[in-house]
Formats: structure tokens, sequence, C-alpha cells
């Protein structure tokens, strides 16, 4: 059996650190992708769409633009965590 943790020993998150919305931390995360698509449906205005997973990326027009840069971030994605490593 193991021995209870005390209270004192648990850390309470800083409340001063800003909260990184989920579509930043895992931006091809499939509950992420699918509100901002929705947001291509209920939201006209370019700057008012809800498209966190996009930092560092121009806002998409349409739909079909969307799509294609969800592509292009897919490959950064991949060529970042394969960089420096070999193919075997």
């Amino acid at each position: 059996m193991q021995k209870p943790i005390p209270i004192s020993s648990i850390q309470a998150p800083n409340p001063n650190t800003a909260l990184v919305p989920l579509g930043v931390k895992f931006p091809l995360d499939l509950p992420a992708v699918r509100e901002e698509i929705k947001s291509f449906c209920s939201e006209d205005d370019l700057e008012k769409r809800n498209l966190p997973s996009l930092q560092g990326y121009h806002l998409p027009r349409n739909i079909e633009e969307y799509l294609q840069l969800k592509a292009k971030q897919i490959e950064d994605i991949s060529k970042r965590n394969t960089k420096g490593k070999s193919e075997k």
C-alpha cells in the first residue's frame, strides 16, 4: 500500500500564467479542428473566426484554403519532428 501524498506537497497552478488554447498546443487534435471548421459556418468575418491552431499562418479565406493550410501544417510539424533524425 502506498503512503498518501501530503497536501502541502501539491502545487497549485500559477494564476498569473496564461492558459494556452488546446488548438495551439495540439494543432492537429480532431475536436480542435472540428471547432475551427465550425467557425467557417458560423462566422463570415475573417478576423472574428476562431482559428487558434493556425498561429504563424495567414488567415484562410475559405474552407478549402483552411484545409490546404492544415496539410502544410502537418508537413511543417513532421519536418520539425524529424529534423536531425536519420531514416531507418
